[in-house]
């Protein structure tokens, strides 16, 4: 035999089963998600890492457009010559061109590194909150590359003044 009480608590139970299925667990759910979000807006990507991006893409410029002759030494038996791509040039100009783009790369490994970190606390966190898997910080330094190569500085590469 069954009761009005039995019927009472089944119906409860599937009320509440409902409320929390289709109510609830969304409601927490995106609770979740914003705090996710907020926390990543608040400590991932934020000011230090736009600044870290603009560095890396002006570091990456200068390697790519700038400093792109490899350099050599020619030693003889009197003479040492220097040069920068083919062009034979002072040894100052050769030592000045080298610190530049060894600054230029130590600049950008650094930022580089700084920004892996990043990316890998961000893809840890969206991974295990089972968000978008799409790569944020990848799509901001490629906007800033692109956005610094618009830039007329970069539109021309070292110039040598060699030796007359």
């Amino acid at each position: 035999m069954f009761s009005w009480a039995d019927v009472a608590k089944v119906f409860v139970a599937g009320t509440l089963t409902f409320s929390f299925s289709y109510l609830l667990k969304p409601l927490l759910l995106l609770a979740r998600d914003y705090i996710v979000w907020a926390y990543i807006d608040l400590r991932i990507i934020n000011k230090d890492l736009s600044l870290s991006a603009d560095r890396h893409a002006l570091a990456y410029l200068d390697l790519t457009k700038k400093y792109t002759y490899l350099t050599s030494i020619q030693v003889d038996r009197k003479v040492t010559r220097y040069f920068i791509g083919d062009t034979e040039v002072h040894k100052e100009e050769f030592d000045s061109y080298r610190s530049f783009r060894d600054s230029a790369r130590t600049r950008f490994f650094k930022e580089k590194q700084f920004l892996n970190r990043r990316a890998i606390w961000l893809n840890r966190l969206v991974r295990h909150y089972e968000q978008n898997e799409k790569s944020i910080i990848e799509d901001i330094v490629e906007e800033r590359i692109e956005s610094s190569e618009s830039m007329t500085v970069y539109a021309e590469p070292y110039r040598i003044r060699g030796i007359d």
